[in-house]
């Protein structure tokens, strides 16, 4: 009878769960996911990322739903606090800031995930500076749209690419960053602790990432006669940190360099211009001739190839000759890994 009953009870509180999980709660509420964030503008990917807030309260949203939003300097710079609302004992929080959190300096709010800090950290500022309103656009000024049978509203941020990357201080660390909350919203309440954003910005040139090696290195005479070669085919997979991966990092808008020169340890400049790359050392003692190197223009991510043809003097008459490819493998981009993109309209 004992086994009957806790069966039964079981059962009824199950249905009572089943019922709050498929019935809309007391009161709908909006908010934005995360409070403290780092994203990127991805130069000749269009410079843009998408932010925007939650609808939350309802199983199903039966219209569009305004949200009013203001973007907020003071987010960046002053004290967010009165955003933690009152401790147990009715008491405000200690001050803090944007920077304070993100830099890891304060336990008071919680980053997006644990790259953000590890960015700032590394940036070496000292606090983070208000993005010019000149240097970004919105694609809708004060308002967001939660769609009817969504419950999410988002509007798209687009740097000024002549103005951003002109700005020594704009880099692929961050520096700037730049505040949006919500001012009000077709909703039962909005959540004090989430409505607001604090986003630091950064920037990548569109080839940064790990890409597959392979190709050819010749040593030739001074007339072009081939002394020796060595073939060193395309794998996949390759292991980390041998020359079978190459990582390239952005160092400028238009230009990246490599962890590698061939199969050897070592570093190249390679600086993009629509198709054409020009490969350069970036050891002055070093000297490297580009020999016509080039990137394939593929939109998607997994087309990607870049090819590298270049040669340096080796001071005994001979001459070490690179023809290499690169193919795309992977980019971690605003903490996610991309491996492959099947969408092209990412890029217009």
């Amino acid at each position: 009878m004992k086994r009957i009953f806790a069966a039964l009870l079981a059962t009824a509180l199950l249905t009572g769960c089943y019922e709050k999980y498929v019935k809309d709660y007391d009161y709908s509420g909006v908010y934005i996911a995360y409070q403290y964030d780092l994203r990127t503008f991805v130069v000749g990917e269009g410079m843009k990322f998408q932010i925007g807030s939650v609808l939350a309260g309802v199983l199903s949203n039966d219209r569009d739903r305004s949200v009013y939003y203001m973007l907020d300097d003071e987010l960046v710079t002053g004290n967010l606090a009165p955003y933690n609302g009152l401790d147990e004992l009715g008491q405000p929080s200690e001050p803090f800031t944007a920077f304070e959190v993100m830099s890891g300096a304060s336990t008071s709010g919680n980053v997006s995930q644990s790259y953000v800090t590890e960015a700032v950290k590394s940036s070496g500022i000292r606090e983070l500076t208000p993005l010019p309103r000149e240097y970004f656009h919105v694609s809708q000024e004060e308002k967001m749209t939660v769609p009817r049978g969504r419950h999410t509203g988002t509007i798209t941020v687009r740097a000024d690419s002549a103005a951003f990357l002109a700005d020594a201080q704009a880099g692929s660390k961050p520096y700037y960053a730049f505040g949006f909350r919500i001012t009000s919203a077709d909703a039962d309440t909005i959540l004090l602790s989430k409505s607001f954003e604090v986003i630091a910005v950064r920037y990548e040139n569109m080839l940064f990432g790990n890409y597959y090696h392979g190709g050819t290195t010749s040593v030739v005479d001074a007339t072009g006669t081939v002394l020796s070669s060595e073939i060193y085919p395309t794998t996949v997979p390759s292991d980390e940190g041998t020359h079978g991966v190459y990582t390239l990092t952005t160092v400028a808008p238009d230009a990246l360099t490599t962890n590698f020169r061939g199969t050897q340890e070592g570093s190249l400049r390679l600086t993009l211009d629509g198709a054409n790359v020009t490969v350069a050392s970036t050891d002055a003692s070093q000297p490297v001739e580009d020999l016509g190197s080039s990137f394939n223009r593929a939109r998607l991510l997994q087309n990607r190839k870049i090819f590298l043809h270049y040669r340096y003097a080796n001071g005994d008459n001979t001459y070490t000759v690179v023809k290499d490819t690169l193919t795309f493998r992977n980019r971690i981009r605003d903490g996610v890994n991309e491996w492959q993109d099947e969408n092209p309209k990412n890029y217009d």
